[in-house]
């Protein structure tokens, strides 16, 4: 009966007691699913309009919680949700709570953070002595990315007393997050002024809130530049760049220990098998020797590392190379950022279709120019990071459920995953082209 919360023809009865004629429902379709043991544990629908997308997240819930649950949150959450009678509503026959966007038990704040009136005299507050005395006279506020539970990316298009017009980003999350997050992007900016790359500048924080506001970083995103001339060379200085940032004298607040990285391993396996059943014990073999590898692997030097380092988190803008979204910062070992690179641009080769595409050319550029300038202790573990990542990137994409073809994705990441761990660290020679 849990599968029946991604077939949207069964959901669709409910959501259109809980809208209007016409709303959101009529257009539904599932985003993206979190699964545990028990099955589906949060999903993410769209519901796309002819002005933007309606989010609408659905939450296992046990029976005596639900109804309480969701009075709760109605009672908590008074911003109108356009088109929806309520923010929150049990289905019984489901066992999901379904919370309309900006609803979310995780980030009480969100409803005020994701409403133009509520913000503009935070923003006035917070940007005001920037602009001189001026007012807030209007804020539009978008949902750029949404992580239920977790955090949600917003746009605010200010506009100011006498016209002037400014576009910013804020970061919603939960509190831990927050202040993580917080506190190591003003450690890595106290000492990467003359980093190779740009980082994110934050123009304040909301405490109460729990959001910090930043300003935008143009660019393109380095994965979606494979066609230009300078790929590779942009490759090989991100490599570079990459390498200076784990060699800042820093200390981040939290740690990526071995006991998180079973924890990320386990969570995958079971996202795995939950979707591809039939190759469980395929799956089981590549959780143990993953784990193997994790437990036995000689302990690495913590260093500061981004946390999620992919060529969509780099940004070019001219000559100038940025870098974003760094709350999952910390530190950890760098060979987990170079690992984790490798598989995304592995990923994306796989999705491209070609064998011998400027993707595979770029993620040997990337990782040469690191090797050239790291020990050897990092680099013979990076072929069991770069294992790991294919792993968890294979679950990644599984839970994407609008992605084509992403069940041939998943197993074409698992053979890779399988392959690196056959070699072993001599497989970072053909990694890197050597060979």
């Amino acid at each position: 009966m849990r599968d029946a919360i991604l077939d949207v023809e069964r959901v669709r009865p409910f959501l259109r007691g809980l809208c209007d004629p016409g709303g959101p429902p009529e257009r539904l379709s599932v985003d993206r699913v979190t699964v545990d043991d028990g099955g589906p544990l949060r999903v993410l629908y769209e519901a796309a309009t002819s002005r933007r997308v309606s989010l609408i997240a659905a939450e296992r819930v046990a029976p005596e919680e639900g109804p309480e649950l969701e009075e709760r949150i109605n009672q908590r959450c008074r911003t109108s949700v356009s088109g929806c009678a309520q923010p929150a509503a049990y289905a019984p026959a489901l066992g999901f709570l379904f919370l309309v966007f900006p609803a979310d038990p995780c980030l009480a704040s969100l409803p005020t953070a994701a409403d133009g009136l509520s913000m503009s005299p935070v923003l006035d507050a917070v940007l005001g002595p920037r602009h001189a005395g001026r007012r807030v006279c209007a804020v539009d506020v978008e949902a750029v990315r949404y992580k239920p539970g977790r955090q949600c990316v917003l746009r605010y298009d200010v506009t100011w007393a006498g016209g002037l017009t400014e576009t910013l980003f804020g970061k919603v999350a939960e509190q831990a997050r927050f202040e993580r997050a917080r506190e190591a992007l003003g450690r890595l900016g106290a000492v990467g002024d003359e980093l190779l790359f740009r980082l994110p500048t934050s123009l304040g924080t909301v405490p109460s809130l729990c959001i910090e506001l930043f300003a935008p970083m143009h660019g393109l995103a380095l994965s979606d530049r494979s066609e230009a001339d300078d790929f590779l060379d942009l490759c090989s200085r991100a490599g570079d760049a990459l390498h200076e940032l784990h060699d800042l004298p820093v200390a981040l607040p939290s740690e990526r220990d071995l006991a998180t990285q079973l924890t990320r391993l386990t969570d995958a396996a079971l996202t795995l098998t939950w979707f591809l059943p039939a190759r469980a014990e395929r799956i089981e073999t590549l959780r143990r020797a993953l784990r193997a590898g994790l437990e036995t692997a000689a302990p690495a030097r913590m260093r500061p590392i981004h946390g999620d380092f992919h060529m969509d988190n780099v940004l070019v803008s001219g000559t100038r190379l940025g870098l974003v979204d760094l709350e999952d910062a910390t530190m950890g070992d760098p060979a987990d950022d170079v690992g984790w690179a490798w598989a995304q641009l592995t990923w994306l080769a796989i999705k491209a279709g070609s064998r011998t595409s400027a993707l595979q050319a770029g993620r040997r550029a990337l990782l040469s120019a690191y090797l050239a300038r790291t020990d050897m202790e990092t680099a013979a573990r990076v072929p069991l990071h770069a294992a790991l990542a294919c792993f968890l990137f294979a679950a990644r994409c599984l839970c994407h459920f609008r992605r084509p073809a992403r069940h041939a994705q998943a197993e074409a990441l698992l053979a890779v995953c399988e392959a690196l761990l056959e070699q072993g660290p001599p497989a970072i020679e053909v990694m890197s082209g050597v060979q």
